[in-house]
Formats: structure tokens, C-alpha cells, sequence
């Protein structure tokens, strides 16, 4: 694990990388960074303070809804995982979770730009779409 701390530490701060033109890995990284100084700092191993810092870099990726975010999810565990930060079956892992949620979200017809998947019944909807027509609560003027 020392091994894999040090190699982690060289590949997270190599400026050349290109995958730290990516903001939500840069800002992954900077928390990785900030989390393990302050371990450091707090007298705390080696060891501890590289989990600490894996720890934040999992906490600091975006959250699993919409399209960027998903695929900004994905460019981090794939950052973290060529930097060996996290290891390949907890990778899988979150790669799956990222997969199940970019299926959740409908595929768009790049002719007309609209989903080609009806909405859902349960996501609310223009009364026009509805069978059931809203009650005109308004009073008659006429009355």
C-alpha cells in the first residue's frame, strides 16, 4: 500500500496530465490533496493520511444525477483508478453505479432533440397531457 501511496502522490501532481483539465478532477484532486496535508499535519501516518485523502477524493466526486455529472463521475474513478487511488473491484463498483444511473436518463433523437422515450406517468406534466383535467377553482364572473 506504501508503494501504491507514493505512486498516487507522483501521478496526482504531475501538471502535464490531462485529465486535470477535467474540473471535477481537479477539484477531486484538490481535496485529496488538502485532506491528506491536513492528516499529515495532525501527526497521523503515512498510511492514514493517504485513506483520509482516498476518502475525500470519493466524497468530493459529483453526484450521480444528469448527464455531465455522470460523466464526470466516470472521468474520476477513471483518474482515480490509473492513479491507484482506489482499487479495481471498488472501481467496478462505482463504474456500475455510474452506468445504471446514465441509464436512468433518456436518449435523445438527434434529429428533433427530443426523447425518444415517452416521459414518465409519475414526473409531473402540462395539464394537456393529463387525462384527468385540473378543476377550475375560479368563480364565474357571470354568477
Amino acid at each position: 500500500m506504501q508503494d501504491s501511496l507514493y505512486t498516487a502522490k507522483v501521478y496526482l501532481e504531475e501538471e502535464s496530465n490531462p485529465s486535470l483539465q477535467n474540473p471535477a478532477v481537479i477539484h477531486c484532486v484538490q481535496a485529496w490533496k488538502t485532506a491528506q496535508t491536513s492528516s499529515l499535519a495532525s501527526g497521523r501516518s503515512a498510511y492514514r493520511s493517504g485513506a483520509d485523502g482516498v476518502s475525500a477524493y470519493c466524497a468530493a466526486m459529483p453526484p450521480l444525477s444528469g448527464y455531465q455529472n455522470i460523466c464526470d463521475f466516470i472521468v474520476c474513478v477513471g483518474y482515480a483508478l490509473t492513479a491507484r487511488l482506489i482499487p479495481e473491484d471498488i472501481s467496478t463498483k462505482y463504474l456500475y453505479a455510474a452506468q445504471v444511473a446514465l441509464s436512468t436518463i433518456p436518449a435523445r433523437d438527434k434529429k428533433t432533440g427530443k426523447c425518444k422515450i415517452p416521459p414518465s406517468p409519475l414526473l409531473p406534466q402540462p395539464a394537456e397531457n393529463k387525462r384527468i383535467k385540473p378543476i377550475n377553482t375560479q368563480k364565474d364572473p357571470s354568477n
